[in-house]
């Protein structure tokens, strides 16, 4: 019967979800608590050469180290060296018994020198007693052949455990026994198999039973995480596999300290950042590809799923892996940009050159509307609605480029001439089209975004004056963004930060050449008069 050590990473793995930005007292809390429960293996952090603060778990010296790791218990300390990532040179570390620390994790992805380089680190690290766990990245995109190449450099430098890390969240159980056979079947029989997993397709914690009832002498770590907190879809939880491993003779862990843990430090920050499964992560794993291309197509909330499924397709099967998001904005900005058609000089007789109000769907325009309403009477601007039709405000021209707000809304049967970007040319008639590249631009992380573009062509037919409405700037509250909840996303904090701050630059630059004003509150309004 193999020997099953638990490693728990949520202070190095979540760390991804809060930019390590646990605390001080959260850092040493945890640790207590695990230590408390008689958790096998506690990660406390990256032990990295990069810049860090006293309430980051990133850690590069002995000083930061001990306040932390004494209060482990009987629980080993690991921390992780990521090459090429947050790296630390081994030969500035002090020996382990200085430390505190017992085990460090080095992970390293696939290439003769990066693996080379990873083993001399490891010799390194050995030389000053730490125990050390060598973790290729993506290991299940490795051929069986290559596999077996680095299985054996690892024999010769024999570690204390090699992982098998399922990166991309992709494995099913014919996989798994498939890896565990060919790692166990060649690996020393005195070096441990760790198991790495994230829950893109909800099987972790299956995936980890598996091992827990594998017929087989050889020791092995699973990787887990207080509440599943890790990147992206997050991982195995470590209250679920701890509980299983008591429940069937296995585990001697005591539970309460966990949920202490869970219930004191990381549920408050579950309230303020996500993580785990969705469909993000679901449709990652299907394609094999780093969870960050699904995620920045989805969080444009532009395209239809089946939309973001063909751009998925279209990624080349050797950059799947690693995230490049130029690569990924240049799928999409093509993709959009497949029909080219400009009908641009049908606006030119009505908007050229005159004052234009500009609707946004922002929820300002429901508290706003009478006052909105009064403006048209009083200054009879053209006004054009931007990716939706107001109820009661009267308008001319419904601007949309969003194909999955064009998708799921009735543009054909309204009062108004619907001017579309020409990504939406293939979808209907009596639309004037006008170009979408033109429209972007790429110096921006959404450079799409259709109340820019909408200011932009603006800037085309010559305006001169044009009147803000419904550019609220995004709330992390659905409830709080939209005119209509209908059109309702959702936003995580650090999303919502990030578009609010492009699209104020986005703004900053066109009132060089435009002249805006806001006629209901913005967030940006301060950015724009700022400049006058």
């Amino acid at each position: 019967m193999s020997n099953i050590q638990i490693l728990d990473c949520t202070l190095r793995d979540g760390g991804y979800v809060n930019d390590w930005q646990f605390g001080e007292k959260t850092i040493k809390g945890v640790v207590k608590d695990l230590a408390d429960a008689k958790v096998d293996i506690i990660e406390i952090g990256f032990l990295t050469d990069l810049p860090r603060t006293s309430n980051q778990s990133l850690f590069n010296s002995t000083a930061e180290l001990l306040p932390v790791t004494k209060n482990k218990g009987v629980s080993l300390v690991s921390g992780m060296i990521a090459l090429d990532e947050k790296e630390m040179n081994p030969l500035s570390l002090d020996d382990s018994k200085t430390t505190g620390v017992d085990i460090v994790r080095l992970t390293f992805h696939n290439s003769a020198p990066k693996i080379e380089r990873a083993i001399n680190f490891a010799k390194i690290l050995m030389g000053k007693g730490y125990k050390v766990c060598m973790q290729p990245v993506g290991t299940t995109t490795y051929t069986d052949e290559e596999l077996i190449n680095l299985i054996k450099q690892v024999n010769g430098l024999s570690p204390y455990a090699f992982y098998l890390v399922d990166t991309l969240g992709t494995l099913y159980e014919d996989k798994l026994l498939h890896f565990v056979d060919l790692i166990d079947r060649n690996l020393n029989p005195e070096i441990r198999i760790g198991f790495h997993s994230h829950n893109n397709l909800q099987m972790s914690f299956a995936n980890s039973q598996k091992i827990v009832n594998l017929d087989s002498k050889r020791n092995f770590i699973i990787d887990s995480s207080l509440y599943g907190m890790g990147r992206g879809a997050g991982n195995l939880c470590t209250e679920l596999i701890v509980r299983y491993l008591n429940e069937t003779g296995k585990g001697n862990y005591d539970l309460v300290p966990v949920l202490d843990a869970i219930d004191n430090y990381i549920f408050p920050i579950s309230l303020k950042f996500s993580w785990g499964y969705n469909a993000h992560y679901y449709m990652s794993a299907i394609y094999g590809c780093h969870p960050n291309y699904a995620s920045y197509l989805m969080n444009l909330q532009t395209l239809t799923m089946n939309e973001v499924n063909t751009i998925l397709q279209s990624l080349p099967k050797d950059k799947r892996h690693l995230f490049d998001k130029k690569l990924i904005e240049q799928l999409y900005l093509d993709f959009q940009n497949s029909n080219s058609k400009n009908d641009i000089q049908l606006l030119n007789q009505s908007i050229y050159g005159n004052e234009v109000l500009l609707i946004a769907p922002g929820n300002s325009v429901t508290k706003y509307e009478a006052d909105i309403i009064n403006y048209i009477n009083s200054h009879h601007p053209i006004v054009i609605a931007v990716n939706f039709m107001p109820k009661k405000i009267p308008v001319k021209y419904v601007f949309i480029s969003n194909r999955k707000r064009f998708a799921s809304s009735d543009f054909k049967n309204i009062n108004a001439q619907v001017i579309a970007t020409s990504n939406l040319s293939s979808a209907a008639k009596n639309i004037i089209f006008v170009d979408y590249y033109s429209l972007c631009d790429s110096r921006f992380n959404q450079p799409d975004n259709a109340g820019m573009m909408a200011l932009r062509l603006l800037l085309q037919l010559k305006t001169k004056n044009v009147v803000l409405a419904g550019f609220d700037g995004f709330s992390t509250s659905a409830e709080q963004n939209y005119y209509d909840e209908a059109i309702s996303d959702h936003n995580t904090r650090q999303i919502a930060r990030e578009k609010n701050a492009d699209y104020a630059s986005q703004l900053l630059d066109i009132s060089n050449k435009l002249s805006i004003q806001f006629l209901t509150p913005s967030i940006y309004k301060k950015i724009i008069d700022s400049k006058k």
